[in-house]
């Protein structure tokens, strides 16, 4: 296997809109969230609108049933799915575009995790803007009162450019047994992101996967928007964009590698899935850390102020 990799500084901006592939077209905010039901009688409201009917979230669904059940006397829990008509209605009247779950009518919430206050919008699916752990941690803290809507600050904190750390790897992979063609992948934080079967503008699965890494780079080295990641079609066929520079064109070739009735739009429509993930994940990271140096600082702080002069 040989290995091309970089570690670049990125400027990143996170927010929670996402024009392509079922995203988020509006920002969640406290005034423009969805009209959940909140808390009513003795029990929160936990409304979650999912496409069940896909199969792509069953973890989620798995996991949201199980809470349901074990906060049973407290929280009251609702699956919407709007892969139904009946769900996709009910999803379109609460004023939504992507899959969402409410605590007592809000996606925005703050609550305590790891000794910080966290503050996560739980729209797009797990792995976007949030995280299992986080799901386990804002119920906890629904029941005991420590979960809170947002502000719009908090908010807006999200959505502030900030630097961070990430690996691009590209690869050429080889068959040891000697069976297979080689073929080309992309890494980002060690994490395989696009796998390159055919050979396209003269360039081998190696060569490409070397000149999506400069694309990619080059997309990084600036603030940008998860949201300028797309897939878009031109005369040549599907591929996955950054803005207006194509990273990577995908072939027929690309979708036989990747099985059995993928199309060259399924591979384009799975790299982007995956490169926007590591991006959010990256710049979710780097977020917890500001938080927590935050929360020392404000505590080394507070420690001085309550030490005798």
């Amino acid at each position: 296997m040989i290995h091309f990799t970089r570690s670049i500084a990125v400027g990143v901006v996170l927010v929670v809109l996402f024009a392509t592939m079922g995203g988020c077209r509006q920002a969640a905010t406290p005034e423009s969230e969805g009209s959940g039901a909140a808390a009513t009688g003795s029990k929160h409201k936990v409304t979650a609108y999912i496409n069940v009917t896909s199969g792509c979230q069953q973890p989620t669904v798995d996991l949201l049933e199980q809470l349901g059940a074990q906060y049973k006397d407290k929280v009251e829990v609702e699956i919407i799915d709007f892969g139904s008509p009946e769900g996709a209605k009910k999803w379109q009247e609460a004023g939504l575009d992507c899959m969402t779950i409410q605590f007592d009518g809000k996606a925005a919430v703050s609550f305590p995790q790891g000794g910080v206050e966290k503050v996560v919008v739980f729209q797009m699916p797990a792995g976007f803007n949030w995280a299992h752990e986080d799901l386990v941690s804002a119920f906890g803290a629904l029941v005991t009162g420590s979960l809170k809507p947002a502000t719009e600050e908090q908010i807006a904190e999200l959505s502030a450019p900030r630097l961070i750390e990430m690996e691009i790897q590209a690869q050429e992979v080889r068959d040891v047994s000697g069976q297979g063609k080689p073929y080309g992948q992309i890494l980002v934080d060690n994490l395989v992101v696009a796998r390159i079967y055919g050979k396209a503008g003269g360039q081998t699965p190696a060569q490409r996967a070397r000149t999506a890494q400069a694309v990619i780079e080059k997309w990084l080295s600036r603030p940008i928007l998860p949201s300028d990641l797309s897939v878009a079609q031109s005369a040549e066929g599907w591929g996955l964009y950054a803005g207006q520079e194509r990273i990577l064109l995908a072939t027929i070739e690309d979708a036989k590698g990747y099985g059995e009735g993928m199309t060259p739009r399924d591979v384009a429509a799975e790299w982007l899935l995956s490169l926007r993930g590591q991006v959010l994940a990256a710049a979710g990271r780097a977020r917890a850390e500001a938080q927590a140096k935050k929360a020392k600082e404000a505590e080394e702080d507070a420690s001085d102020e309550d030490s005798p002069g």
